[in-house]
């Protein structure tokens, strides 16, 4: 049987490990990134082919939820360390919640491009160079090291604060998009006017995310609790 303070200890690489791919990955739609100056890592990903660079990328929620990923595993790392040191016995509540949000931020970010670009924007196109890391790579991480890893108590309230940085974004792109008229429409969700039906779907697509990684991780820490406390 492997300990909380093995699972833990795993986690706290893979916690890294997600840090380290989100922060090399955002920062190289601003600059090249060379490494030991024969390796273009940039470049092995895409730099060169990409369309939008710069702040502009900030208007994709797949950077904004995989930057908000990076921020939840950074606060997981000193939680991780307190269970592997005898210090408590399982993640914190407010930071275990943290991670909840993110983790559904970005589990909605891979079904929306799994369930809707691929079918409108192509395969190639939505997995392919950078869109493999922050579409697929890292939203697998966070939910293999929030299920598996980071045991802890999440209560019903978690469900609704995990909707809060989806639906700041979703404002946020009604605002800039159809009312203003300022942004493209980088996702198409307002093609032939159909914004209103864009958000019943992705607002009720995003609740049942929610409830149904809630529920998963509600029933595995029972589990864990006989296991281990």
């Amino acid at each position: 049987m492997v300990t909380k303070k093995v699972k833990n200890f795993i986690a706290l690489l893979i916690n890294l490990a997600i840090i380290f791919i989100i922060v090399v990955t955002v920062s190289s739609f601003f600059k090249k990134i060379n490494y030991f100056s024969e390796l273009d890592f940039c470049s092995a990903i895409g730099y060169n082919k990409l369309k939008v660079r710069g702040i502009d990328v900030l208007k994709y929620f797949t950077v904004d939820s995989n930057l908000f990923a990076a921020l939840a595993c950074a606060f997981m790392i000193p939680e991780n360390i307190k269970v592997i040191t005898g210090k408590q016995k399982y993640i914190s509540t407010p930071t275990l919640g943290l991670k909840y949000m993110a983790t559904v931020a970005l589990t909605v970010t891979m079904l929306t491009v799994t369930i809707y670009l691929v079918p409108t924007k192509g395969f190639a196109k939505a997995f392919s160079k950078r869109n493999l890391i922050l579409h697929l790579v890292t939203p697998c991480m966070m939910l293999f090291s929030f299920f598996i890893l980071e045991n802890g108590y999440l209560r019903f309230y978690n469900t609704l604060l995990s909707l809060l940085p989806i639906t700041a974004y979703g404002l946020m792109y009604y605002y800039k998009v159809i009312d203003k008229g300022v942004w493209k429409d980088i996702y198409g969700f307002n093609k032939g006017g159909r914004w209103k039906l864009s958000v019943i779907v992705m607002a009720t697509g995003s609740c049942l995310v929610a409830l149904l990684l809630y529920g998963i991780q509600k029933l595995l820490n029972r589990k864990v609790k006989r296991k281990l406390y």
